[in-house]
């Protein structure tokens, strides 16, 4: 299967486990459509972060890795906007956090699936991704691999913005 019919049948899945995840009946928060992106560790811009001392680098992270797979799964507007006007975190907000997270498991496993069953190596993290406390952030960031592949771009105090919100 070529890179595109790939890309195609990626998202079609990831569409797909979303829709499943919405339908479990434990599940109480509503995430938007997902937003799917991919880049190659290879790309420069990723020198010049690592160069600059603002990211590790790709190529020590995933291995054998060579495309980087990256997702964005939005929080429903209402969800949003209930924790906005609280003046702590909702019962709500910290639902979705914990939803969010078992939505991922069931993303990346569905990607998993999709990329051994064409015969493709993979890999997750080879590194614990760890706080910088004299940085003030972790050695990773998400964030700059999702920009660099198209999926919005970095904001003020390293937060990221996207057509799914932030």
């Amino acid at each position: 299967m070529d890179a595109e019919h790939l890309k195609r049948k990626l998202e079609r899945e990831i569409r797909g486990a979303v829709e499943k995840f919405r339908e479990r009946d434990d599940i109480t928060c509503r995430f938007g459509e997902p937003a799917v992106g991919y880049v190659s560790v290879d790309d420069v811009r990723f020198d010049m972060l690592f160069a600059r001392g603002f990211n590790g680098h790709p190529r020590e992270i995933y291995r054998p890795g060579r495309t980087i797979i990256l997702y964005y799964l939005p929080l429903a507007e209402e969800t949003v906007r209930a924790n906005e006007e609280a003046a702590e975190p909702t019962e709500e907000w910290v639902r979705a956090y914990y939803e969010s997270l078992w939505l991922a498991m069931a993303v990346n496993q569905t990607i998993r699936e999709v990329l051994t069953g064409q015969g493709r190596l993979i890999s997750g993290l080879s590194n614990m991704v760890t706080w910088d406390d004299g940085e003030l952030r972790e050695d990773w960031s998400f964030k700059f691999a999702a920009a660099i592949a198209g999926l919005g771009e970095m904001g003020p105090a390293g937060s990221f913005h996207s057509e799914g919100g932030y």
